[in-house]
This record gives structure tokens, C-alpha cells and sequence, in this order.
């Protein structure tokens, strides 16, 4: 097509135009409620019009190019990011035309957030019979325009479900995550994991903070930012961990932070050392965790027990509760872990680690890391 003799094309580049003038001065100061609403009706546009016109997606290019030439160092008018405008309007589409520009005052209620809360509350009315209420319809359209963008966008591409990508969204909104702790968090599958620790909580801890302790942990740990071997001993983990703290950290969630390595604790005329010691902040709570390259073995949690009563006896503060233990093991069997902590009178919680791994297809043709080292070397 000659978008020079295409009136059409001229026409409809003058609105999307006309559209980001009208909203230009908003978003250049990153007001982001008013840069989703742009991107948004933008998206509605191209939506409708290629629809309409049967053009096909090669057209973006000339768009872009259009866009870009315009508004010279102004950003976001990528092929790529038109397409993620469009999906973007596609996963929460609305009833307003795109003849109404945002800058005349459309509410961001109207624009996106009512198609937001209806989405939600489909699916909470399916799972429990009820609607949502206006307070929970406030609340989730307050959190979706509290993401950014490119947060959004991950969402929409990486979760499965709406209840999913809700998840996510209101843990990066309480949480202020940035897109690579978000997409960790996805990657990690915390949407599945978080709460599903096997523990004692409920036995050990006071009720008021048993459900924020639960929350805090998770099942199964993804470490694929550790250069291990997964034949490796704790030592090699423990190491590489340290030389990772800040994604390790990251790992945990939010309000751990780091006390010490092989943490010295003296009993009687025995030493003994954690491996790992943390302190949460919302918990207000200290939080030991022991490494095994192993299985979850019953004598695991005495270990972690006798750890735990060394904490709260020699450190623990007046106004803290009491320290949590974390095993962090290969493998477990639930049930085994279950009979293990019900006599425990200490919090403790068993997880699993994972490292990120080829298909098996690919690993059974490939050497492993330590064949490949040796054949190197």
C-alpha cells in the first residue's frame, strides 16, 4: 500500500495523532493512569481499524515509522510496543468508542477499570456464587493503575488465568515490584507455591500471625540464578547462595534481610552454627535456614528444633516472636515431613529447592556440567 496516496491511512495516522497530542502533556510527566488510558485507546484504534480495513499487521511498520518521525524523542511507538497496545485493549476491551479522546475527561473508571473488576468478578462469582463488592471493585482497579505498562503486558503474556494474572498484580502493586523481580516471581510460579509450605504454623505460632507467616514462605524455591552442579554438597550451595545474596533475597520475597552465614551459637561447651539467618521484618521474627543437598530426613527438623530454642533463649528480644526455621531441601515426602514436625514445639517449614534444567529429551544427549568440565579442563 502507498500510504502517501492512501487517504485512509492519512486519516486515521492524523487521529492516533490528535489522540496522543491530547494526552502528550500527561504523559511526559509519567502520570501512569493516564499513560495506560493512552496506550489503551490507542490500542482500541489500531484494534478497530485493522480490523476495518483489513490491513494487515506489516502496516504497523508504517505506522510506527509515522508515529516516531512526529514525535520525535518521544518513546513507545515501537512496532512492537503497537502490538502490545492492541493486546493490551484486546485482554480488557470496553464499550467507548475511540472517537471519544481521553483528554476529554473520560473517567479511568470508564475506560478500563469497570472491564477490570467485571473480569474478576465473573470469576469470583463462579467460584463462591457471589458478585464482588464495590470496595473490592474499588480496590482492584486502584491496583491495576498502579502497574506499570510493561508490567501489564508481562502479565497478560506469562499467566494462564485471570485469577493468575490478578495474583500478580496486586503482590507488584502492595510489594512495588520491578518488572525483573515480577517476571522472577512468575517464573518462580508464587502464584502456585506461596502457602503451600508444609509446616507447624499453625501449632506453634500466635493466630494473629499465623496466615502472614504462611504467606511468607513458599513450597519450592526456583535458585536458577545459582552456577551450581546438582550433585554439588551444601557448602558449594551455601557459597554459591552468599555470591547471589541479593537474588537470594529476592528468592525469599519481601522484608527478609540478612543476618549472617554459619551463624555461631553457643551451648553449654558445644558450638553450633546456622547456616543462613535472616530477620523479617513484618513477621518481626528471626528466621534460620538450613541447607540440605539431601532428601528431608526426620533428624532434619530435631536439628532445626534444637537451632530454633538457641535462638529464642540467647537472642531472641522481648517484643519479637519466636524464630522461624526453614529446611531447604532437594526433595521431600510430605507425609514423612508431616510426622516429623507434629511433636516439634518450634515453627518450623520444609521446601524444596529447584535449579532451572534442559528437557530431559536434551539431557539425556547432552554431557552434564561436570563431564563437560572435566572434558574442557
Amino acid at each position: 500500500m502507498s500510504k502517501s496516496r492512501d487517504k485512509s491511512y492519512l486519516k486515521f495516522i492524523s487521529e492516533l495523532k490528535d489522540q496522543i497530542s491530547g494526552s502528550r502533556y500527561q504523559a511526559a510527566r509519567l502520570v501512569n493512569r493516564e499513560v495506560l488510558m493512552l496506550y489503551h485507546t490507542l490500542g482500541e484504534m489500531i484494534h478497530k481499524k485493522l480490523s476495518e480495513a483489513k490491513w494487515g499487521d506489516k502496516i504497523l511498520e508504517n505506522i510506527s515509522e509515522d508515529l516516531q518521525n512526529h514525535f520525535e524523542g518521544m518513546r513507545g511507538f515501537s512496532v512492537q510496543n503497537l502490538k502490545n497496545m492492541r493486546l493490551f485493549f484486546e485482554t480488557y476491551p470496553q464499550a467507548r468508542s475511540p472517537e471519544s479522546p481521553v483528554k476529554k475527561g473520560h473517567s479511568a473508571k470508564n475506560v478500563i477499570g469497570q472491564t477490570v473488576s467485571s473480569q474478576l468478578a465473573k470469576t469470583k462469582k463462579n467460584a463462591i456464587g457471589q458478585t464482588v463488592s464495590s470496595q473490592l471493585d474499588k480496590h482492584l482497579q486502584e491496583v491495576f493503575y498502579m502497574l506499570g505498562f510493561s508490567h501489564h503486558i508481562l502479565l497478560i503474556r506469562q499467566c494462564k488465568s485471570t485469577e493468575e494474572r490478578f495474583f500478580y498484580m496486586q503482590k507488584a502493586s502492595e510489594n512495588n515490584w520491578a518488572y525483573r523481580v515480577l517476571e522472577y516471581q512468575i517464573a518462580s510460579n508464587l502464584y502456585k507455591k506461596q502457602g503451600k509450605l508444609t509446616h507447624n504454623f499453625n501449632q506453634t505460632l500466635p493466630k494473629q500471625i499465623q496466615q502472614q507467616a504462611i504467606n511468607a514462605f513458599k513450597d519450592e524455591y526456583l535458585l536458577n540464578f545459582l552456577n551450581i552442579h546438582e550433585d554439588d554438597n551444601e557448602q558449594v550451595l551455601e557459597d554459591a547462595i552468599i555470591t547471589n545474596i541479593q537474588k537470594f533475597l529476592m528468592s525469599l520475597g519481601v522484608d527478609f534481610s540478612f543476618i549472617g552465614r554459619q551463624y555461631r551459637l553457643q551451648v553449654g561447651k558445644k558450638e553450633f552454627f546456622i547456616d543462613l539467618l535472616f530477620y523479617n521484618r513484618r513477621l518481626q521474627a528471626m528466621v534460620a535456614i538450613d541447607l540440605k543437598t539431601t532428601d528431608f530426613d526426620p533428624r532434619h527438623a530435631g536439628q532445626m528444633d534444637f537451632y530454633l530454642t538457641a535462638l529464642d533463649k540467647q537472642l531472641k528480644l522481648e517484643h519479637e516472636n519466636a524464630s522461624i526455621g526453614i529446611i531447604l531441601c532437594k526433595d521431600k515426602d510430605k507425609t514423612v515431613v508431616e510426622y516429623s514436625l507434629h511433636s516439634k514445639q518450634n515453627p518450623i517449614g520444609v521446601a524444596k529447592y529447584s535449579y532451572a534444567q534442559l528437557p530431559k529429551k536434551y539431557r539425556e544427549v547432552l554431557p552434564n556440567p561436570k563431564e563437560l568440565s572435566k572434558f574442557l579442563n
